[in-house]
């Protein structure tokens, strides 16, 4: 690992693909943290409580990791690197656990599911993201063939000065619409969604940046969807909201 050329606390993989070493991330993929055992019973423990909560008043919990780039992307990762199973999200054995890890290496790359120069993943890896969830409560929810897919120019990003192309979607039919947004950046964001057919579930998530894309799908296969720019599950909003569904989006920085 010493050999790994790093500046700026990025390296450069294979094919233009650039990847961050923030929050000790290259000891995490690479199966040397010391704390996996503590971390699991913690983890399990957290999903636990608020799994029971969310059951109490008639919810159900799941919780979404979105996998870090440097898994989904690893054969792009310079030869130097080299991914472990034994990391924190390959452990998790739980059903209430989505981690679309899977279909987003199985199904068929018709587009990039991460952008090269950004940490986050693109338009299409935030589809199978929702396609996992679909999957998971059981729900039809958008196709491919129900999104437009076109590629644009001004992609930002967060680990290079350059912009760089990458694909976006827009839906066909729209049937649901946002209808406030307190316009904070960041933690404290919170937007509410409501969907013309008032017979779909309601949804309750949790968010990082990375929902950011997904949300927009989600707001198609639920009637009203509340999204909290916060990683911890607040008590009092599930209660006042009774919700069908409740998703944790994880933070990145805290399961690869």
């Amino acid at each position: 690992m010493d050999i790994l050329e790093i500046k700026n606390g990025i390296f450069e993989g294979k094919d233009g693909y650039l990847f961050h070493t923030n929050e000790d991330v290259l000891t995490m993929i690479t199966g040397k943290s010391a704390m996996l055992d503590k971390w699991l019973v913690r983890f399990n423990q957290t999903i636990d409580m608020n799994s029971n909560h969310c059951s109490g008043i008639g919810g159900k919990y799941l919780f979404l990791i979105a996998p870090e780039k440097h898994i989904a992307c690893r054969a792009f990762l310079p030869d130097e690197v080299v991914v472990s199973d034994n990391r924190y999200a390959v452990l998790v054995k739980r059903d209430d656990v989505i981690y679309p890890i899977e279909k987003i290496l199985s199904e068929p790359q018709l587009f990039e599911p991460y952008l090269r120069k950004n940490t986050h993943w693109s338009h299409y890896g935030a589809f199978m993201a929702y396609r996992a969830v679909c999957d998971a409560i059981n729900m039809p929810g958008l196709s491919m063939d129900d999104l437009n897919w076109e590629y644009h120019g001004d992609g930002v990003s967060d680990l290079s000065e350059e912009t760089e192309t990458h694909i976006k979607f827009s839906k066909k039919h729209s049937t649901g619409h946002f209808i406030y947004d307190n316009a904070k950046f960041k933690i404290g964001n919170l937007k509410i969604s409501t969907n013309v057919n008032q017979n779909l579930p309601r949804l309750v998530i949790f968010r990082d940046s990375f929902a950011a894309p997904l949300i927009t799908l989600l707001a198609e296969s639920f009637s009203r969807i509340v999204v909290v720019a916060y990683r911890w599950y607040l008590e009092d909003l599930v209660e006042l909201e009774k919700p069908d569904i409740v998703i944790s989006q994880v933070d990145r920085k805290s399961v690869v």
